[in-house]
């Protein structure tokens, strides 16, 4: 396919009328979360990471100065390691979380957090595959100028 039909797909992509902004969704279920959660939950939509990638993330495997974080081969899925832009609201994340545990990113009373508590949502459970697929969304309906 030539660039232009891929820019013409796109653009019939981003005219589609989605039911609920999935920014909107997130915001919305965010504010329900406790700080440490809604951390971790922002940045799991920013990078479309998996919820064992999100919650193993150390400091070592972020580079804040270059905008970007990396998932080691025995972390991923592919077991290939995987390369991670970040966005400026996960920079914002992270630059929180600077201090709160020398090794681990993600931590609540001074521990890593292993395990995201779906009570938290309260009736909506936390579902992390789900916020995977609206971070896709969000880059695919969402111009990159906005």
């Amino acid at each position: 396919m030539d660039r232009q039909g891929t820019e013409d797909q796109d653009a019939t992509r981003a005219k589609k009328t989605y039911p609920v902004d999935p920014r909107e969704e997130a915001e919305r279920l965010f504010v329900e979360l406790p700080e440490h959660l809604r951390a971790l939950a922002t940045f799991s939509v920013e990078t479309g990471l998996r919820k064992s990638n999100v919650t193993g993330v150390q400091w070592s495997q972020v580079d804040l100065r270059r905008r970007c974080a990396w998932i080691r081969p025995d972390q991923a899925k592919g077991r290939r390691a995987i390369a991670v832009p970040l966005s400026e609201a996960a920079i914002l994340v992270l630059r929180e979380q600077v201090g709160k545990h020398p090794s681990y990113v993600f931590t609540y009373r001074g521990n890593p957090i292993k395990q995201l508590n779906s009570k938290a949502w309260g009736e909506r459970p936390l579902n992390v595959p789900e916020l995977r697929t609206s971070a896709g969304t969000i880059y695919v309906i969402i111009p990159s100028s906005e």
